[in-house]
């Protein structure tokens, strides 16, 4: 299911278990690679919203080292559009 609301794209799927879940979608489409704080924004996004356990990233032109490393440990995912061609996340 998906809801729109104030600019932002709210995902709930149901589990394999029969739970459900949800995350956050932000969508970017920069000139450059996205750094740290935007990652920084939407962790904090996600740890305001409730029920929202992991949040995706997507963007045009990937992100820098920085905010990958940033991400790291943190239920932040990075979608680039060779996930989207690939079928991988």
């Amino acid at each position: 299911m998906c809801s729109f609301e104030w600019g932002r794209l709210y995902i709930t799927s149901r589990e394999a278990t029969g739970g459900r879940s949800q995350a956050i979608v932000q969508c970017k489409a920069f000139a450059r690679p996205i750094g740290p704080a935007v990652v920084r924004e939407l962790f904090g996004t996600l740890a305001h919203h409730d029920g929202a356990t992991i949040a995706y990233l997507a963007t045009t032109n990937g992100v820098t080292q920085g905010a990958r490393d940033w991400c790291k440990g943190k239920p932040i995912r990075i979608v680039t559009p060779d996930h989207l061609i690939r079928g991988t996340l």
